[in-house]
């Protein structure tokens, strides 16, 4: 139990998906319910993952040099997890 993931409760996740529903999402293993499936949901697709501070680390390098060898210059990420992380 985390007090600071419980922020990422139903208004955030509905924020999220109104507002960068173009953007991976990446999700703490210790997210309430709503994030938590929002990522899960998000990695279904190729899109997301819900794991650890290295899972979550190592997903975003992979999606940067993918974009990067694309050329592609814009990658929205949304961080379901403590303000430490950016």
């Amino acid at each position: 139990h985390c007090v600071v993931h419980h922020l990422f409760g139903e208004d955030v996740v509905r924020r999220v998906r109104e507002e960068h529903g173009d953007a991976l999402i990446t999700a703490h293993l210790e997210v309430p319910g709503e994030m938590f499936a929002l990522g899960v949901e998000a990695s279904h697709c190729g899109r997301g993952v819900v794991g650890s501070t290295s899972d979550i680390l190592a997903f975003i390098l992979k999606k940067t040099d993918e974009a990067r060898i694309a050329g592609s210059a814009h990658l929205p990420i949304v961080l379901g997890t403590e303000a430490g992380m950016v």
